[in-house]
């Protein structure tokens, strides 16, 4: 009891519940052909980046000594800190945008994925806010350029250069 009772007062606790949760979903949606939405991916990384950090320094707090405490929450301090821009440049570079867009009569989401040369869409099957089709239904390649081609300045400027539908 006095195990469960201390429990609850652990950050990490709660984030490793959360990512048992998180992945025990997953693997019931890869059975049946589905998968996250980017957005939900996104908000389990944040939570789960910052529950780690949260943890570590609540941890780091109870330590008794304090010069101990305070040099090893220093250096846990700075290592966030230098970790930071890389974790924003991860972000900002690992997630390509996805529009939600009806095409010959279906439903599908368009994840736009590319380089700084080219532009490829995605098509997956719409299931709904939180999850999409696994496998790709089309596919369209823009050729050269990187761009969104669903965005309003860009949409109607590119041709489509190639484009493939799958079957099921």
């Amino acid at each position: 009891m006095k195990f469960l009772h201390c429990i609850k007062k652990i950050i990490l606790a709660y984030v490793f519940a959360l990512a048992g949760v998180y992945f025990s979903v997953r693997f019931i949606l890869d059975l049946a052909d589905l998968r996250y939405r980017q957005w939900v991916v996104i908000t389990f990384v944040l939570l789960f980046s910052f529950g780690i950090i949260s943890g570590i320094f609540q941890l780091l707090l109870i330590i008794r000594f304090r010069w101990l405490k305070f040099t090893s929450t220093a250096i846990a301090t700075c290592i966030v800190i230098a970790m930071l821009p890389y974790g924003i440049l991860f972000f900002a570079l690992a997630f390509g945008r996805q529009h939600v867009v009806y095409k010959e009569g279906h439903k599908l989401l368009a994840h736009v994925a590319g380089s700084l040369q080219n532009t490829w869409v995605y098509y997956y099957d719409y299931k709904g806010p939180f999850v999409h089709g696994k496998r790709p239904r089309l596919y369209e390649d823009y050729g050269s350029g990187s761009f969104d081609p669903f965005s309003n300045r860009d949409r109607g400027n590119r041709e489509v250069k190639r484009y493939h539908w799958y079957d099921d």
